[in-house]
């Protein structure tokens, strides 16, 4: 829970959130939260297109190759983890 306050207050990530983090190097990764009873946030590589969600179950899932709209309209869904399942689940 202290990683998930850290990501939704603006507190810098702890290491293992999918969020790397070296000395002179800039974030690649710009973490998110969402509404959701199912998907905390995430972060987000728009040079990679790696998407890393957390759920509430307290796995993370990575996956590979996602749009940048596709990653706006999961965080424009009414619901994350209707979308998620529905639109991304398999595909990436």
């Amino acid at each position: 829970m202290e990683s998930l306050r850290r990501l939704t207050t603006g507190i810098a990530p702890m290491p293992g959130l999918g969020v790397r983090i070296s000395k002179g190097e800039p974030m690649s990764k710009v973490p998110f939260s969402l509404m959701s009873t199912a998907i905390f946030g995430g972060s987000y590589d728009e040079e990679t297109q790696e998407l890393d969600l957390s759920f509430s179950s307290g796995r993370v899932y990575t996956l590979h190759n996602v749009p940048k709209e596709v990653v706006e309209e999961l965080q424009d869904a009414p619901s994350a983890g209707n979308y998620f399942r529905e639109r991304m689940k398999g595909r990436y």
